[in-house]
């Protein structure tokens, strides 16, 4: 388990835990910060703040023989002779490396056909996110993934890697987008302007309220279910779908602008 106590970083605070047989994403609108985040959380850039095993996880030796990371935007293959990369892994990262499993991925993407080959494969932007991808999965370890579908378009092939994600539990993964990664995560981490939101449920809904004065949220008592104020609109709040039947109401009888969402929406709103 990774422990984030009280990470002071940008203007955020951030206080979690993130478990290694959990699938989770963080989502920020900067997608540097992201990046930053997650160098941190690999143990690559420093911090006192965060721990595995009750150890600091920066420059852990035993931390790095568990986890990868991996850059998904960046090339590290050049073959896709599993014999190669079997070697690598073992002597370089020492990290046992399904060959098997790497091959029916290469087969599955067509990740032959996404690039030229000469002495070595060139791969497209496309290609080389699908192999790093191939080479991810097939390693057995806790991943640390950034950006791993910001050049894939083919839909069938996200699909498809997002099952093979879910059923490979324990990724940590910097997103670009929300939406694109529906359905694969136990735990959402969105870093919000000057706010840090955590969903456990993904699957919660939640409810948009447009234009709603400060007087309505304190006589519903809405402040104990808002998850988000919009800083471009104080008067915009995000809130998870729980109100009850006279909450309802009363808003109805405000003809409050409402509207049904999932968190996955969220980006479209911060």
């Amino acid at each position: 388990m990774i422990e984030i106590k009280n990470l002071k970083f940008h203007q955020y605070t951030i206080c979690t835990n993130i478990l290694e047989n959990e699938n989770t994403g963080i989502y920020c609108p900067h997608e540097d910060v992201v990046k930053q985040l997650l160098l941190i959380l690999s143990g690559i850039n420093y911090s006192n703040e965060c721990f595995y095993k009750n150890k600091i996880l920066f420059d852990d030796e035993k931390y790095f023989q568990e986890r990868i990371y991996m850059d998904c935007e960046k090339k590290y293959v050049h073959t896709l002779l599993d014999n190669i990369i079997q070697n690598l892994i073992a002597t370089k990262y020492h990290k046992v490396f399904h060959q098997d499993l790497f091959k029916k991925y290469v087969k599955e993407l067509l990740i032959r056909c996404e690039g030229k080959f000469d002495i070595e494969y060139n791969f497209n932007n496309n290609g080389n996110q699908l192999v790093n991808l191939a080479l991810a999965l097939a390693i057995y370890a806790f991943r640390i993934l950034y950006h791993p579908f910001s050049y894939i378009q083919d839909t069938k092939k996200i699909e498809y890697l997002k099952n093979e994600i879910k059923e490979k539990r324990g990724n940590l993964i910097g997103i670009d987008s929300l939406k694109k990664y529906t359905g694969i995560f136990d735990k959402l981490i969105i870093l919000a302007n000057n706010q840090v939101i955590e969903i456990k449920e993904p699957n919660t809904k939640f409810l948009v309220i447009f234009e709603i004065d400060e007087e309505t949220i304190s006589d519903l008592n809405l402040e104990s279910i808002l998850l988000y104020r919009s800083i471009h609109n104080i008067n915009n709040i995000i809130i998870q779908d729980l109100l009850t039947k006279e909450q309802k109401k009363k808003l109805n009888h405000n003809k409050e602008r409402i509207k049904e969402i999932s968190i996955y929406d969220l980006e479209d709103y911060i």
